[in-house]
């Protein structure tokens, strides 16, 4: 037909190429251009990678059970440790409120006494009694009290007789026992302050800044500190005892670790024995070792019953021999209320003893210097003379430095001495009589030795 058109039209034979072109230019127009119209499955796999989607993994019943269990118990850790920081926010609640109720109490008490007692006066002004226990076979341990300036009562007594004034019913509990019983028997009867310390005055655990001597340590306590705190701890160096010491229940590592602290006596049990339903502090800390001032009032602020109670604890404890080391931190929180106290080194000798650095440098520098006096002793070659020479004389210029003198042997007479109180102490003791002063042997002294068993 087109050839018959062409022949029967010869003028527009030249129409068809330009009718072919613009055909092929419409149709690539067409495909170039986008289009709302659905594409077709070829144009599809022609522009596109078809994505396969994963396949449904099967999870069998066990596995499903298992996943429960798994969210169950992640659920309940999360639940018993949000139980367990509200059981400790109360405990700490309820610390706060028996440490308050003591404290009140013994505010209460003191204020009654301010009443009566000029504060400002001078310490020795402020009645003391010194209590301590010992054998009978160490008459001289002791004696030395007699030379502590204005003491008003002096309370010894015989562990392990039963015929002397002052004794224990069972030679048991150590010198805690001795301290309690005390308290039970004066009650009604205090002085001012009553401090309680061990027999022999020269001892490792005394202050080094007081020659590790009692008998100076007792001249320079400051008794309107003590009245003024209720508790005072003569020990101000902190090691062993501070901080963070005695941690009730705990396991056997942490036992292991600490083997020296006899952990495992002290368990929820025996707290109940002592303290009834008063919530135990998370740590017992204070500076070792059970000798220490503390005031009438702090003393009559708990009520004589517990003591009582303390007492017979100690004469049926299971751990006879742990007694001592068990009450060693726990005075602090029978007076106080407090599971820890454990004031910075230079507060202790300031406030407590007059002896006051400038700043914690200078205690530092003292300290370095016993520590250097101290390893003098084991060099390679028997004694560094030269470096305990050198720390001896740090020691007596910073010690030259603070008020007043610390006195060594026959000068402890000389120390903080003070007419206020010129009447001799009232020893309660089997024998009145003068006894020379026993020369305590150099290194470390037993004191259960004192106490028998």
């Amino acid at each position: 037909m087109g050839i018959e058109y062409l022949r029967l039209h010869p003028g527009r034979r030249g129409r068809g190429p330009l009718l072919l072109l613009v055909a092929l230019l419409l149709a690539a127009c067409y495909y170039s251009i986008p289009s709302s119209r659905p594409t077709s499955h070829r144009a599809v796999y022609e522009f596109t990678i078809p994505v396969e989607e994963p396949k449904a993994e099967h999870v069998t019943l066990e596995q499903q059970q298992q996943l429960i269990d798994q969210n169950h118990a992640d659920a309940a850790n999360e639940y018993a440790k949000a139980e367990e920081e509200a059981a400790r926010q109360l405990a700490n609640k309820e610390r706060e409120k028996v440490r308050d109720i003591k404290h009140e109490a013994f505010e209460t008490l003191r204020n009654q006494t301010t009443k009566e007692a000029n504060t400002t006066s001078d310490a020795p002004s402020r009645t003391l009694a010194v209590v301590f226990g010992r054998q009978k076979a160490e008459p001289e341990s002791g004696s030395w009290i007699k030379k502590v300036d204005n003491v008003t009562r002096i309370a010894e007594y015989i562990v392990d007789d039963p015929t002397a004034p002052l004794h224990l019913e069972e030679n048991k509990g150590r010198e805690a026992a001795v301290y309690v019983k005390y308290i039970m028997e004066h009650y009604d009867n205090l002085t001012d302050v009553t401090v309680f310390v061990h027999p022999d005055n020269k001892a490792w655990h005394n202050n080094v800044l007081l020659r590790q001597d009692l008998l100076p340590t007792l001249n320079r306590l400051n008794r309107n500190h003590v009245f003024e705190q209720g508790y005072f701890n003569t020990r101000c160096d902190l090691w062993p005892g501070c901080p963070n010491w005695i941690l009730f229940n705990a396991n056997a590592t942490v036992r292991e670790e600490h083997r020296d602290r006899a952990l495992d006596t002290y368990s929820e049990n025996m707290w109940r024995e002592l303290f009834y339903a008063e919530p135990f502090p998370e740590y017992l800390s204070e500076p070792c070792c059970s000798q220490f001032a503390v005031s009438k009032e702090a003393i009559r602020a708990i009520p004589l019953d517990n003591f009582g109670r303390i007492y017979r604890w100690l004469l049926h404890n299971e751990f006879d021999m742990y007694a001592g080391r068990q009450m060693e931190y726990l005075w602090q929180y029978l007076f106080l209320g407090e599971g820890e106290r454990c004031p910075s080194m230079r507060e202790c000798y300031c406030k407590g003893y007059d002896l006051c650095f400038e700043d914690d440098s200078e205690l530092e520098r003292y300290n370095q210097a016993r520590r250097d006096d101290d390893e003098s002793w084991s060099g390679p070659n028997g004694v560094r003379w030269d470096l305990k020479s050198s720390a001896q004389n740090t020691m007596k210029e910073l010690e030259a430095s603070l008020p007043g003198t610390l006195g060594i042997d026959s000068k402890y007479a000389n120390v903080s001495k003070s007419k206020a109180n010129p009447k001799p102490a009232a020893v309660e003791r089997p024998d009145d009589s003068p006894a020379e002063p026993k020369k305590p042997p150099p290194g470390d002294d037993k004191v259960a030795s004192h106490f028998g068993k």
